[in-house]
């Protein structure tokens, strides 16, 4: 039976950490930090193990099925600071594909093109973060508690903010997701990366990220679902 995970291409945009809760959390300047920047919970996730490989089920480039050859798997987890190694093969075939795989810096691929790198990532049972952001400050992706409108803000170093917005929340099982339809929240980001106007997210309190999908600014939309051996 297959379990469904989303990543793939979310690498060149979100990579998840955790923080320890704390009522009077500050910086290291000893400025306040924003407390949906605080992430507590478990970080014992049955889906972010050392060993657990994932592959991708379904990509669809405007409502059309491509074939993405990649390996993404996970070799360490360290009380929930997971590390990862990832390796996309973008194929030439997909012009919408090479759209989005085009706007990837080239310190995350190979001398083909094809995406390729390690990082470290955090999950708990509270939530997700990363700190895919020139200063490397956590940044809340998403919060299961959280409530349609909730933001997730960071203002970075160089005094602009990145904003993730909840725009929508399910009370009954509406998703489908492999076997199961399930309830999932849903979180946006605007990019401003040239090419790409929005990245729309959908998560799981059991399961995590189980979809995403890119909004480039000519319309191409290319969205995903992975799976796990």
């Amino acid at each position: 039976m297959k379990r469904y995970f989303l990543f793939v291409f979310t690498i060149a945009v979100l990579q998840l950490l955790t923080a320890c809760k704390k009522d009077d959390a500050t910086t290291n300047d000893n400025k306040p930090v924003d407390q949906t920047n605080i992430l507590g919970g478990d970080p014992n996730v049955d889906f972010a193990q050392p060993g657990m490989t994932y592959f991708t089920s379904v990509v669809s480039v405007d409502g059309k099925n491509v074939d993405l050859f990649d390996t993404v798997k996970i070799t360490k987890n360290e009380n929930g600071i997971v590390t990862v190694k990832a390796k996309i093969m973008i194929p030439s075939s997909s012009t919408g594909l090479k759209k989005l795989a085009d706007m990837i810096p080239s310190t995350m691929k190979d001398s083909k093109g094809n995406i390729e790198l390690e990082f470290k990532v955090k999950v708990t049972t509270e939530g997700m973060q990363d700190y895919f952001n020139r200063d490397g400050a956590p940044h809340t992706t998403v919060k299961y508690a959280s409530n349609v409108g909730d933001q997730y803000k960071l203002t970075k170093s160089d005094g602009k903010t990145i904003t993730r917005t909840v725009t929508a929340k399910s009370t009954n099982d509406d998703f489908a997701y492999g076997l199961w339809m399930i309830k999932t929240i849903d979180v946006e980001q605007d990019l401003r990366v040239p090419g790409l106007k929005k990245v729309a997210m959908k998560f799981n309190h059991r399961f995590g990220f189980v979809y995403i999908a890119f909004y480039l600014e000519d319309g191409t939309v290319t969205s995903c679902l992975v799976g796990n051996k």
